[in-house]
């Protein structure tokens, strides 16, 4: 469970397993396409390169996890591991640091799940670069995928089993990977041969003598911009520019304190005669009759006259409105 903690969910299982069978080592071996590379180690290693590889595994080896759904089998001795062969690289556990793990989870978790995992932590080192996992995860596409966690001689079946994080290999300081589908595996007689070692990296020689220079290469795209330089020393000031367009008006601001009375001005000429009310005199009108300008609206109300010439009692109410002269 460590492994799918610390670094990557990591879980899978294969086919429905058997019970423990005497002690034995057991070898399976597969073929696969790296599907994905990320990071500067090993540029070679690209998409739709074939990888070949075995791992091993004991029998007898017991389960040490803690839970009846979960079977955590290490490895510590040779031959248990796990070794491939992609792009002429051989990339495998360090025979004399076995630290190997192969776990097997049944109907676990919520929702319940099946999967099968091998993580090889202890790896050589090569062509100079470190290599710090090597794994492979399957995930069961039903709960019918492995009926226990036990282990078994009898390989995975890949039709049970969907690979969402498949076959990896880190690399120094998990700077970068290489990600692939195993697309067939079965059992082995034996781990892979071995290879030429390909040595420890020597110190760098002497720098050699520079060559004539070659053709200039066509220009690149442009890279991203640089962090922003200190500010130099200010230049000439140059002429002035044409003006700009008007901006919009902005926001008005607050009103300032008012300013001292200016200078009395000379007194302009007379105007016309008025019609000699004084302000808040009363102004009373009737019928259609409209008030002079300056003159605002008070009130209505009705009034009793009599409207027939040479009599008396002809009376009516008439409507008089009343203005007040501002």
């Amino acid at each position: 469970m460590k492994f799918r903690q610390a670094y990557v969910c990591l879980a899978a299982a294969a086919t429905l397993y058997a019970a423990p069978v005497a002690a034995q080592d057991v070898t399976f071996e597969f073929h696969g396409v790296i599907t994905q590379h990320d990071g500067p180690f090993f540029p070679e290693i690209a998409e739709g390169t074939p990888f070949h590889g075995t791992y091993t595994f004991n029998l007898s080896t017991p389960n040490s996890g803690s839970l009846p759904t979960v079977g955590d089998y290490w490895h510590y001795g040779a031959p248990a591991g796990v070794m491939v062969d992609i792009a002429g690289h051989r990339f495998q556990t360090d025979p004399s640091n076995v630290q190997f793990l192969i776990e097997l989870v049944n109907d676990h978790g919520m929702p319940a799940a099946d999967n099968y995992v091998f993580i090889s932590y202890a790896n050589q080192v090569v062509s100079g670069v470190s290599v710090p996992i090597i794994s492979w995860q399957l995930d069961g596409t039903s709960l019918a995928a492995i009926g226990n966690t036990f282990l078994s001689n009898v390989p995975p079946n890949l039709g049970d089993w969907s690979q969402l994080s498949g076959f990896v290999i880190m690399f120094s300081g998990y700077q970068g990977l290489v990600r692939g589908q195993v697309t067939d595996i079965s059992v082995a007689n034996s781990p892979l041969p071995p290879v030429v070692d390909e040595g420890s990296v020597g110190p760098p020689g002497p720098q050699g003598p520079e060559g004539p220079q070659g053709i200039q290469g066509e220009r690149g795209p442009q890279g991203e911009p640089g962090a922003q330089g200190s500010q130099g020393i200010q230049g000439d000031r140059g002429p002035q520019g044409e003006p700009g367009a008007q901006g919009s008006q902005g926001t008005q601001g607050e009103r300032g304190p008012q300013g001292q009375a200016g200078a009395q001005g000379p007194q302009g000429p007379k105007g016309d005669s008025g019609d000699g009310l004084f302000p808040g005199a009363l102004l009373f009108l009737t019928g259609t009759d409209q008030p002079p300008v300056g003159y605002a609206f008070v009130a209505m109300f009705s009034a009793p006259m009599d409207t027939t010439p040479g009599r008396t009692g002809g009376v009516r109410n008439i409507t008089v409105r009343m203005y007040r002269k501002d």
